[in-house]
């Protein structure tokens, strides 16, 4: 009997093993689906799109069709690119912060989620702080590769630090301020802030738990985004910060 259970609990094992491979793997190529569709796409608006006869009002990105990311999911609301890592896919958001740890980009159950907006954060007019969520894994997907902004190559390159986040109407430039590794904590995930003094506050403790100065100060007047996934294991979690400093 007891070979047998532990045959059973074997089999179950691998099979779990098995089932998280191909869920990666499914994550993978989805996301290099869509970036390479989309990218294509981009190219046949910006041809048909003249930024000079734009207002504010119909304002439409020319650099991401979005038009068709939403027929593929309604709940795009962005698409998120961070040099230096493999992030580089569209985020959705959807109506609480739990489905998309465990669905991918066509709502099919996977173990590996993708990446999303905080429920409560707004598109395609940001919130102060547009906060990003992304599962991390020991191989490529979703948020995994963030953790390459720990390394020295990333650090010292301050050509890597601006990341991009496309939005339905333009896309915008954020520069990083703040890197940092902490245990489980929420306090960091304030969207919106009830006054200016509250909001100088949170920004003095992010460049306080840098683990570099990047020389680059967000003050109030600054929206910002903040990334965020575990780190090293489940109680951990790795953070990444940037200011907005222009759009295109």
């Amino acid at each position: 009997m007891f070979a047998i259970a532990l045959l059973l609990s074997g089999g179950y094992g691998v099979k779990y093993i098995l089932d998280q491979k191909e869920d990666i793997e499914n994550s993978r190529i989805r996301q290099q689906e869509l970036m390479t569709s989309s990218q294509q796409k981009a190219k046949q608006i910006t041809e048909n799109i003249k930024r000079e006869n734009q207002n504010d009002d119909n304002k439409t990105n020319v650099h991401r069709d979005f038009t068709e990311l939403k027929k593929k999911n309604s709940d795009t609301v962005a698409w998120l690119t961070v040099p230096g890592t493999d992030i580089d896919m569209p985020i959705v958001k959807g109506e609480n912060n739990t489905y998309y740890l465990t669905h991918d980009f066509d709502k099919n159950s996977n173990a590996m989620g993708w990446a999303f907006a905080d429920s409560q954060n707004t598109f395609p007019t940001l919130s102060t702080n547009t906060i990003m969520y992304g599962h991390t894994y020991r191989m490529t997907t979703i948020f995994s590769k963030l953790k390459n902004v720990l390394s020295r190559k990333w650090l010292d390159n301050e050509s890597m630090q601006r990341i991009t986040l496309d939005t339905e109407k333009e896309r915008l430039i954020f520069k990083v301020f703040s890197v940092y590794t902490i245990k489980e904590t929420a306090d960091y995930l304030q969207i919106n802030f009830d006054s200016r003094e509250k909001y100088q506050e949170y920004l003095n403790t992010s460049l306080k738990r840098s683990i570099k100065d990047f020389k680059t100060l967000p003050t109030v007047n600054n929206k910002i985004i903040t990334l965020s996934t575990c780190y090293q294991n489940s109680n951990q979690r790795l953070i990444v910060q940037a200011k907005l400093i222009g759009s295109e």
